[in-house]
């Protein structure tokens, strides 16, 4: 029996199954995905081809770790791992002397560390890119960050592996004449910004479209306070978040996004997000750039997403030009794919 690839991550969520069954082909079915189910709101995976198991974090104060017998399996079934890199993981460090002294690979994959600088973040940052085979970074401005910290004779370890979505670009269908509501995609939480969006979609007496689940007292507040948003709950089918999003003339993110800015970019949209990118849940929001496939505004302020949407809303010329700019964006975050990029790293 081959040597599985092992992709070590808190939680297997939906989006991810598409890349893992690409990466599945291409290591000719060798991949091991140890991850637990996501929770509501990350959908689930269906039919798998590849093969999953449940590590069964357990927690040890603000650190968590993998049952000994869990770790023993992987470590017996498997040659490579790619480790999400958060380091309140103590199977990461584990994981990183371990590869370290013996014939076994380990990449780290994540953020890169851009929102701390300080000594200890540094001191942490160097000593596990020096045990690892390398650091897969998010974006290139997550990179950069990180190999700023990092001492010169270890910043060639540092790879760019896009964080990006496996989907179909949606072909510029939509008519910008007609666009007439904003899209929402993402959970519903703490910091994701719903309110400001929905109070500036008021505003302008627009309607916006939400998509994603959240605990239901609180969505049924939103409901209540904002009448005219239409909220369509968790929907991972392709074809209906399309037919959703076909008469939006934006995606807007009113709090800290991540991956959803991505998703705003395949199906065609401009995207409008803060520009505090440090306040952001990752660094995808670097992919946007401001005038080029969307609109940048204050962090928590009103006025100003206010100001971006009007623009949007009074400029045909204006939401083409971005549409165009997000779809292309996309397209080429998409070349090569997030799992072709993976398989390299792995192969060579």
């Amino acid at each position: 029996m081959m040597p599985k690839v092992c992709v070590i991550q808190p939680i297997l969520a939906s989006y991810r199954d598409p890349i893992f069954r690409e990466l599945n082909h291409l290591l000719g079915n060798e991949l091991l995905v140890c991850a637990s189910p996501a929770p509501t709101g990350f959908g689930r995976i269906q039919n798998p081809v590849y093969e999953i198991h449940d590590p069964g974090w357990k927690k040890l104060g603000m650190f968590s770790y993998m049952p000994v017998q869990s770790l023993r399996q992987l470590l017996r079934r498997s040659d490579r791992f790619i480790h999400f890199g958060d380091f309140k993981f103590l199977s990461l460090w584990f994981l990183m002397f371990y590869c370290f002294f013996s014939h076994k690979k380990l990449w780290l994959h994540g953020q890169g560390g851009y929102k701390r600088s300080g000594p200890l973040h540094r001191l942490v940052y160097s000593l596990s890119v020096f045990l690892c085979e390398g650091y897969i970074c998010y974006t290139e401005y997550s990179a950069q960050a990180l190999k700023k910290i990092l001492p010169r004779s270890l910043r060639h370890k540092v790879i760019v592996v896009s964080n990006t979505l496996a989907m179909e670009p949606a072909e510029c269908h939509r008519n910008p004449e007609t666009g007439s509501s904003l899209l929402y995609i993402g959970r519903l939480r703490k910091g994701c910004g719903i309110e400001l969006l929905l109070e500036s979609a008021a505003r302008l007496k627009l309607t916006v479209k939400v998509i994603g689940e959240g605990p239901a007292g609180y969505v049924d507040k939103l409901k209540a306070q904002f009448p005219s948003a239409r909220f369509y709950g968790g929907v991972f089918d392709p074809q209906q978040q399309e037919d959703i999003a076909r008469d939006c003339m934006a995606g807007v993110y009113g709090g800290d996004a991540g991956l959803s800015v991505v998703h705003y970019m395949a199906l065609g949209l401009p995207v409008i997000v803060h520009g505090d990118i440090k306040k952001h849940m990752g660094p995808e929001p670097s992919y946007v750039v401001d005038g080029v496939n969307g609109l940048v505004f204050l962090r928590g302020d009103v006025e100003s997403l206010v100001n971006c949407i009007a623009q949007l809303r009074d400029s045909k010329a204006l939401r083409q030009s971005l549409g165009e700019g997000a779809l292309e964006t996309f397209k080429r975050l998409m070349k090569p794919s997030m799992a072709q990029k993976l398989a390299r790293i792995l192969e060579n």
